[in-house]
């Protein structure tokens, strides 16, 4: 199954640029999971806890243009999904 993963631009120092990366998963934590094994410099923004997905960062997250917020990483993807995300920024 190939799922198409968008790198935002603060990621992609540490996916030797790739614009788009394809992973494998039956669901989000799995594609994750595969991004952090192919590019290990990702695994300092993400980490995995009961079953939530952590960062030190905010991130927003849509599959197939749809928000999956909460994130939740048993949510299921099936093959030719796309997982796009982006940084919240806050400000006034």
């Amino acid at each position: 199954m190939s799922v198409k993963m968008s790198i935002p631009y603060f990621l992609k120092r540490h996916t030797d640029g790739v614009d788009v990366v394809e992973v494998s998963g039956n669901t989000i934590g799995e594609c994750f999971r595969q991004l952090m094994k192919h590019y290990p410099q990702t695994k300092r923004w993400f980490s995995f806890r009961d079953g939530k997905l952590l960062s030190d960062a905010a991130f927003f997250m849509l599959l197939n243009g749809e928000s999956i917020y909460p994130i939740k990483l048993a949510r299921p993807t099936k093959d030719g999904d796309e997982i796009s995300m982006g940084l919240l920024i806050g400000g006034g």
